[in-house]
C-alpha cells in the first residue's frame, strides 16, 4: 500500500511540473532551456541533412521529445 501511494505521488508530482512547464508550448518549454531557439537553429539543419530522402513516404513520427 505504501509503494502505491508513493507511486502515486510521484505521478502527481510529475503531473504539476509538466503542467507549469507546458503552458507556452514551446521549444524552450520542451528542453526545458532559455536558450533551445539558438540551439534549435544551429542543429536543425545538421540532423535534417543526416535524414534518408523521405519523399514520395509516409512519416508516422519523426521524433518525439528530447532525446
Amino acid at each position: 500500500m505504501a509503494a502505491l501511494v508513493a507511486s502515486n505521488q510521484t505521478r502527481d508530482q510529475m503531473t504539476e511540473f509538466w503542467n507549469k512547464h507546458s503552458m507556452a508550448q514551446s521549444v524552450e518549454e520542451m528542453m526545458l532551456d532559455s536558450k533551445a531557439e539558438t540551439l534549435t537553429q544551429d542543429e536543425h539543419p545538421e540532423v535534417m541533412g543526416m535524414l534518408p530522402c523521405i519523399k514520395g513516404k509516409d512519416v508516422l513520427e519523426l521524433g518525439a521529445g528530447i532525446g
